[in-house]
């Protein structure tokens, strides 16, 4: 068979000419045309034959599918008028409601009965998924759904009167601009489906109808794709044989076969866009066929619109936004949807576009053209002094040529400074499910910044754009103040280089504010770091060199309201590591107490100096919670007040900073610290209610990015809190009066369970991570005991036995946190009544926590419990009285604390 172009046309014409013809004149006049070409003729006949076949099978689906006069069909509380079309894989009727309800028309689309298999319901499923999930003014609304009593899944969508969006553009005869407008408006409607995580796969004419008022509606979500692995749904679609895809729209990789992404609906924007300037597709196809789908689409480069399109001037800046859109590779096109829209809207505006890379003359026609007016007059001006300018100017041209140079390298980072890191840094911190991009963000610039601390070795303005770029992927990397990617070993090497170019640029220019400003910023950064990473006193050494910086530099006679809060920042840092109540601190609760005071009043004078100061006013009640902090062991009730003013501090909030992950993080933290005050002075339902409040804020984020470690790690927080407001509720010596009702164990096992899986996940992301380890092992110890009370005792001792073991291992080297030490300590006090290990254990390990820290009432609770347990009681008394004499007095009209209540126990 002769396949060349002209045999083709041949073919098409002698078919098109016959078809009308009845038999049989039609074989007479098809033997005449074809003449000897016997491979001609069978060809015809057989496209001949193919044709009426569906013609017949038109008809009768439309006889079919005619309702019966006088009794309309329904489905659900809908009846049928009139079939619209069909296509994909249902059949879409106009029909309105008569359940009484309201009047409303619809358009009701069902899945034919011959393909209601159960893979196209799990598709259709997945259809009104989508839809369901979908609000935007041109995307068409899903307003119902279910299943007929016949078995037939239905969606009534909202109907759209109009035509396609090919149609709307002849028929009004839109010119350019006003067809690139349109389509704007399109690009609008798919980069919110691609904001919702939603590919719709066959963006194309039919699928785009534009209504009486030219706003364009997009149609038929049935062949999007859900980028997160929800189903196995599309695979199986293409195992079976079908085509999710029109091949004229379609992207390489879609006929290839390969992975689907917003990349391949910015392809199909393309085609779109280039029939609509041109009134052709890019590419011609006759058989449709895949070998021919592969051969046109993935090899033919298609011709540039301008010279194609009859429609008007079609010049090189739409030729480039429509062929970046149709390049081959999906790397290679629009990153975003939102990309290509920006380079339409910049044409309508004269603005240079981003996918043609114009030279010096294009840009400044470009200026030109938008600035008619004043160019004009500037002209003026500009011709009368050149003259004397042009001698300075050729004077100074050398001796300005390696000062340019190096503020050019400078300029390009500190624009890489300001766009990458601040702006988009910022965005994609706010965004649930960015770490994946964050990893990226962080690997290209670390490529550009070592290239550019090498190339700009001997400029001081380079080398502080480098180190801010260095301290903000640094924080970016591994700072737990800040939305990371859990890579704190990265996070330190990155820090490190900062500090080594500001230490040398200090010793360089020791009275610059600016390189005073860098080295201080790295420094606090590098102990917040080395916070997370639990190396304590090298953390202390960073953060007191940074708040000394800060500090001369929030004092100085012209000081701004940012110094000063940075200043807070600092000591509040140092607080952090001298004694924030947590599992790590140095346990300097003194120390911590006037770190965190002066952070206060450097906030206090930040507001004074600017009442508006959203820094200010973010900081203020985090510094009110850690002052609770401090006080928590000494005197809960003073630390529940100063929760309770931190949490209206941050009520009284402006709209503007109730927003994102950074709020809902930071109230969520202080309401946990509330709800521990609570339990502490013996609120325990109230405790309770506190966290079932928060908790599912933080699991929201959780579920949104589940590679948030930071946002599981807090919920994970809540969890273990909440199941130790159960437990204290299970001791006779905390709640005599119904300490055995059985939902209180419950409710810690299934709290503590979760929390153990959640652990789990955490490790497997980060195997180093003691800290982690070592809040798992407590908690297996814990459920473990639960279990075997619960009588699962072979399952609990299996429990208890993994995280003793993994906390023996924890707590063997000579600097073991001190809250490990406890952890062991009260673990092992926990499996007393169950088993009995070494009697001495316990003690021992109470002993090394109370030489770390023997300001803290627990730990000494700790050792009395543990000298008790193997009969020492006067040892006993003492540590219980040294513990008591910790506390604040109690006030008349205040309750017994939990920890008083337990070191009186001891005593007794």
């Amino acid at each position: 068979m002769d396949n060349s172009a002209e045999w083709l046309l041949r073919t098409e014409t002698i078919f098109h000419e016959i078809i009308g013809i009845g038999e049989p004149e039609r074989s007479t006049v098809l033997e005449e045309r074809c003449g000897d070409d016997a491979a001609l003729l069978k060809e015809i006949r057989s496209l001949v034959i193919a044709y009426e076949a569906e013609e017949c099978y038109q008809r009768e689906a439309a006889e079919a599918e005619q309702p019966v006069a006088g009794e309309p069909h329904r489905i659900g509380p809908y009846a049928m008028d009139k079939l619209l079309g069909r296509g994909g894989m249902g059949a879409v009727y106009l029909a309105h409601r008569v359940d009484g309800q309201f009047q409303q028309q619809v358009a009701i689309k069902i899945i034919d009965l011959p393909l209601a298999t159960d893979l196209f319901r799990d598709r259709f499923r997945t259809e009104r998924q989508i839809l369901a999930g979908l609000s935007h003014p041109y995307i068409a609304r899903l307003l119902d759904g279910g299943v007929s009593p016949d078995g037939e899944l239905y969606l009534a969508m909202e109907y759209i009167e109009g035509v396609s969006i090919t149609q709307y553009c002849e028929a009004h005869s839109l010119n350019v601009s006003q067809r690139l407008a349109l389509f704007h408006k399109v690009c609008e409607a798919v980069q919110y489906a691609h904001q919702n995580l939603i590919v719709h796969r066959d963006l194309k004419p039919d699928n785009i109808l534009v209504d009486a008022d030219g706003h364009p509606h997009l149609l038929d979500f049935g062949t999007a794709k859900i980028l997160t692995p929800l189903a196995n749904t599309e695979r199986d679609l293409t195992q079976a044989g079908f085509q999710t895809f029109t091949p004229r729209y379609a992207s390489p990789e879609q006929v290839l076969g390969q992975p689907i992404t917003i990349a391949s609906d910015i392809y199909s924007l393309g085609v779109l866009l280039y029939i609509l300037l041109t009134g052709v597709p890019p590419y011609e196809l006759n058989e449709f066929s895949t070998e021919e789908m592969v051969r046109v689409i993935c090899g033919h480069e298609p011709r540039r619109p301008s010279a194609v399109g009859t429609l008007g001037k079609l010049d090189a800046d739409v030729d480039s936004i429509v062929l970046k859109a149709l390049r081959k590779e999906p790397q290679e096109r629009y990153a975003t949807v939102d990309q290509m829209a920006a380079d339409v809207q910049a044409y309508l505006e004269q603005r240079p576009v981003q996918a043609r890379r114009g030279n010096r003359s294009y840009l400044v026609g470009k200026f030109v053209r938008r600035n008619k007016l004043a160019i004009g007059a500037a002209s003026l001006l500009f011709a009368s002094v050149i003259a004397g300018v042009a001698g300075v100017a050729w004077q100074s041209r050398n001796a300005n040529m390696q000062r340019r140079k190096a503020e050019s390298r400078s300029e390009d980072l500190r624009q890489l400074s300001a766009s990458l890191l601040s702006e988009l840094d910022d965005a994609i911190k706010e965004l649930p499910g960015s770490t994946s991009a964050q990893k990226l963000l962080v690997t290209r610039v670390l490529e550009h910044l070592d290239r550019m601390s090498a190339d700009g070795a001997d400029d001081q303005l380079t080398q502080l754009d480098v180190a801010d770029g260095y301290t903000r992927i640094g924080n970016l990397q591994g700072n737990q103040y800040d939305q990371n990617i859990g890579d704190a070993v990265g996070g330190l090497a990155s820090l490190d280089k900062a500090v080594v170019i500001t230490e040398k640029l200090k010793t360089l220019h020791p009275n610059d504010p600016a390189v005073q400003h860098a080295y201080g910023l790295a420094e606090q950064s590098r102990g917040e770091v080395l916070f997370g990473m639990g190396r304590l006193k090298e953390s202390v050494e960073s953060l007191r060199r940074a708040s000394t910086t800060f500090g001369d530099l929030a004092l100085a006679p012209k000081a701004t309201s940012l110094q000063m809060s940075e200043a807070a920042t600092a000591y509040g840092g140092l607080g952090d590591v001298l004694g924030q109540t947590g599992r790590l601190s140095l346990g300097d609760s003194q120390g911590a107490r006037d770190a965190y005071r002066a952070s206060l009043r450097f906030q206090q004078s930040a507001l004074q100096a600017d009442p508006h100061s959203a820094r200010a006013r973010r900081s203020l009640p985090i510094s009110m919670m850690k002052i609770g902090n401090t006080e928590f062991d000494r005197d809960p009730w003073v630390a529940k007040e100063q929760y309770q003013a931190s949490l209206q501090a941050m009520e009284n909030y402006p709209a503007e900073l109730k927003k994102g992950f950074a709020y809902t993080r930071t109230y969520g933290g202080i309401a946990r610290k509330y709800a521990a005050a609570q339990a502490e002075t013996g609120d325990y339902a109230g405790s309770i209610k506190t966290i079932e409040t928060y908790r599912p804020a933080m699991a929201a984020y959780v579920k949104a990015d589940p590679t948030d470690d930071r946002a599981l790690a807090d919920l994970n927080a809540f969890m273990e809190n909440e199941a130790g407001s159960y437990e204290s509720l299970m001791n006779p010596l905390l709640n005599p009066v119904d300490a055995n009702r059985p939902e209180y164990r419950a409710h810690a096992i299934a709290l503590l369970e979760q929390t153990d899986v959640n652990y789990s996940i955490l490790m497997k992301r980060n195997p180093h991570d003691e800290t982690s380890k070592g809040a798992q092992a407590d908690v297996q110890v814990r459920l473990g005991v639960l279990e075997q009370a619960n009588g699962q005792r072979a399952q609990g001792a299996a429990k208890v036995e993994q995280g003793l073991g993994t906390l023996h291992e924890l707590v063997q080297p000579a600097n073991a946190p001190v809250f490990l030490l406890d952890q062991i300590s009260t673990d092992l006090l926990r499996i007393k009544p169950l088993s009995q290990p070494d009697p001495q254990a316990e003690i021992q390990y109470a002993l090394r926590a109370v030489a770390l820290n023997g300001q803290k009432p627990i730990y000494r609770l700790t050792l009395a419990q543990s000298y008790r347990s193997v009969g020492d009681v006067d040892k006993a008394h003492d540590a219980a009285r040294a513990g008591l004499s910790l506390l604040a007095p109690a006030r008349p009209g205040e309750g017994t604390t939990r920890t008083r209540r337990l070191l009186e126990a001891e005593l007794k």
